[in-house]
């Protein structure tokens, strides 16, 4: 487990949005045809807002980001996970905006059932399915057209951590406990197909993500660690490396390439790029209090919540 060549970026976010309350998360829509829609997370509400970036006005605009609040919606309970569907369009008339989230009252949106903390969930990108994980150690499967009637459940060993989905993999979903197994069901047949586990000298498992553009990456934050699976040789990571000097809290690839990803990581709730072809990490930030990682669709940008702000680079 060597450490890896690390650098310092010196220059701050190319851009910072002040929010006026702290926020809790932040997602960017990973659809094509919603990739401007943004949900942020506050004490006591969600914000559906429109950001479009300068490189992709089709006008002369002086402005290099326009920023929109579409939609708001009151919370009365902290939010622990957001998640898409794909039904969400603000193009079509009349607009729709369809999301789930996981809040403190063990509860998503309409549903019930989980007993304890929900701490991921995730829509099926063919939006058949919302997966769940809680900290009451179950993934549960809802289906969307019946109302989210439940679909499934799977018994868990530890806390259930994360769950993804994968557009090329429309039947399977990926779920990874706290105690560093990562398994890999079939929904239609109800069954494990396969199972990773990190080391156990890694920690505890913080977070994972299933790379968009290579269904066969799989990448997670485990302690001080991370590590890297190629899917189609699942008996032992690709890749352990040490990346940060306390724990991980977060890491999600980029929705360009899977290279690249994003690490928020202890002390300071540093901000972290790493490049895995390169066998890089650069420090991007020390954020000192930070919630929600999200990249965008198609542009090379990458939000954290900040405090009272969403602070957004450029990763060239």
């Amino acid at each position: 487990m060597d450490k890896l060549h690390s650098t310092v970026r010196p220059d701050g976010p190319n851009y910072v949005l002040e929010m006026g309350s702290q926020v809790l998360d932040i997602e960017f829509s990973p659809y094509e045809w919603s990739h401007e829609v943004l949900a942020v997370a506050f004490v006591d509400k969600i914000m559906v807002a429109s950001i479009k970036f300068k490189e992709e006005f089709e006008d002369n605009i002086e402005d290099d980001l326009i920023f929109e609040c579409v939609q708001e919606f009151p919370l009365y309970t902290r939010v622990h996970s957001m998640s898409w569907s794909s039904e969400t369009s603000l193009r079509d008339i009349p607009k729709c905006v369809v999301l789930a989230a996981a809040t403190g009252d063990f509860s998503i949106q309409v549903l019930t059932g989980h007993t304890n903390y929900v701490n991921s969930i995730s829509y099926q990108p063919a939006g058949e399915y919302l997966a769940s994980a809680s900290d009451d150690l179950t993934c549960r499967v809802w289906t969307v057209e019946n109302d989210y009637q439940p679909y499934c459940k799977f018994y868990l060993q530890t806390p259930g951590m994360e769950v993804r989905w994968h557009s090329s993999e429309r039947g399977k979903l990926l779920v990874g406990e706290k105690c560093g197994t990562i398994c890999l069901y079939n929904i239609g047949r109800e069954t494990a197909i396969m199972s990773i586990r990190t080391p156990a000298s890694s920690g505890p498992l913080m977070s994972f993500d299933w790379a968009p553009t290579n269904q066969h990456s799989v990448v997670a934050l485990c302690g001080q660690f991370i590590v890297l699976w190629h899917l189609m040789a699942p008996s032992s990571p690709n890749m352990v490396r040490s990346v940060n000097s306390q724990i991980g809290r977060k890491v999600r690839f980029s929705q360009l390439s899977d290279q690249k990803m994003a690490l928020l990581g202890e002390p300071d709730h540093t901000l972290k790029l790493f490049v895995m072809n390169k066998q890089q990490v650069t420090t991007l930030a020390n954020l000192k209090l930070s919630n929600g990682l999200t990249w965008h669709h198609h542009l090379p940008y990458v939000c954290v919540g900040v405090d009272k702000t969403i602070s957004i680079w450029k990763i060239t």
